[in-house]
């Protein structure tokens, strides 16, 4: 049989020291000269780096006030800013909830999107195990360059997560065209990003990498850049939070994020990214938050069926596998992101975040409707996602 590879519909990645100061030139090359800046609000508020950007790349107009989660009023209200001031592009900044709010506003200006309601002709439906509906985009969205400043990796990808606040769920926009055209990794800017933040987002892109690794669609070309992206994080993540005047592992970090979310196009996540997903829209818990309470039970819950591919994961991880069997090795995996969690004293608890068990049934009942859990290597069950949840707690 044969298989396909579809590249990322992206045209550079432009990373290493003062890379940020080539956003004016790279905005000029796609025709943006008057683009809407979309930012983080601590960024924003609390530096100049944002001011300096947007005049850099000769901004119309700077919104900085995209909440977690990127509710869809935020969304409606980028667009509505994007029409007013006749913008030709969007330069989002910061982390993924003004890369993925810039991503749906693009996708809402392309398909003329103005009321909360329009935007369920665009969100993707499914009912595991699927397939998934995902409706077509027409129109051209504006072109975009993302300047990320965490380790979450929405600026490499087609993907937006919104939130519809009057159902409690995040929902998920996907279309080619929304990816953004360039991404830009400065480590100088990435290391303003909190201790806490950069740590857990990093989680995050171990979740990319350990779900897109024994995903039920995992690809050769994606395994080497996977366990490479876990290598760096295995022995850089922890020391570059502690250190983050240390520019060489932050863009370390920031190039293993890179290599951790190429895949998506290709290699679905799981279970881990659905559970996580609805508990961010609920609850307001921070994806690389979700990542490191839900990602080592997701591993236990797989493992029946994903071992020999998790020992491989532990050996990547730094675990001296010589020795062990291939069950033995599996669960080394999962101890040593335990251990590395604990180290960084990041919640890793449910309970830590303030969701106990009677939220469980919805959380489960949703997570069965994203489509990300197709790629879950193990059949999952309503029944099944509740026992990961009462794992986690």
């Amino acid at each position: 049989m044969s298989s396909a590879f579809e590249m990322p519909r992206m045209d550079r990645v432009i990373y290493g020291r003062e890379a940020a100061a080539r956003l004016g030139e790279q905005g000029r090359a796609l025709g943006m000269h008057r683009p809407l800046v979309v930012a983080s609000n601590t960024l924003a508020t609390t530096t100049d780096v944002v001011d300096h950007l947007a005049d850099d790349c000769g901004a119309v107009a700077v919104f900085h006030h995209v909440p977690p989660h990127v509710p869809r009023e935020a969304v409606l209200e980028v667009a509505t800013r994007f029409r007013e001031h006749r913008a030709d592009g969007i330069v989002s900044i910061g982390g993924g909830s003004p890369i993925d709010c810039s991503k749906a506003a693009a996708l809402a200006v392309a398909a003329g999107i103005a009321e909360s309601e329009d935007i369920d002709r665009h969100r993707v439906r499914y009912r595991h195990p699927g397939p998934a509906v995902v409706p077509p985009l027409e129109g051209t969205p504006p072109p975009q360059i993302a300047v990320g400043t965490t380790l979450s990796g929405g600026e490499f990808t087609p993907v937006a997560g919104v939130t519809d606040t009057a159902r409690g769920v995040k929902d998920i926009l996907l279309a080619d065209q929304i990816t953004p055209r360039v991404a830009i990794l400065d480590p100088e800017l990435a290391s303003r990003t909190p201790r806490e933040l950069w740590l857990t987002t990093g989680v995050r892109a171990i979740d990319h990498v350990v779900e897109g690794f024994y995903s039920s669609r995992h690809h050769p070309h994606t395994d080497a850049l996977f366990l490479e992206s876990l290598r760096i994080f295995s022995s850089d993540l922890l020391v570059s939070g502690d250190e983050p005047s240390d520019l060489e592992l932050r863009e370390r970090c920031q190039v293993a994020a890179w290599l951790a979310i190429v895949h998506l196009k290709n290699v679905s996540t799981g279970l881990s990214h659905g559970l996580g997903h609805q508990l961010g829209a609920r609850f307001g818990v921070p994806h690389g938050v979700t990542s490191c309470i839900l990602l080592p039970p997701v591993m236990a819950f797989n493992r029946p069926v994903t071992a020999d591919r998790q020992a491989r994961l532990a050996a990547a991880m730094g675990v001296p596998v010589a020795g062990m069997g291939q069950e033995e090795a599996a669960e080394a995996a999962e101890l040593r992101l335990r251990s590395m969690l604990s180290e960084m004293g990041v919640p890793t608890r449910l309970r830590d975040v303030g969701v106990g068990p009677e939220h469980f049934a919805g959380l489960a009942e949703e997570a069965l409707q994203d489509m990300i859990v197709a790629g879950n290597p193990r059949p999952v069950t309503v029944d099944d996602a509740l026992a990961v949840l009462h794992a986690a707690y």
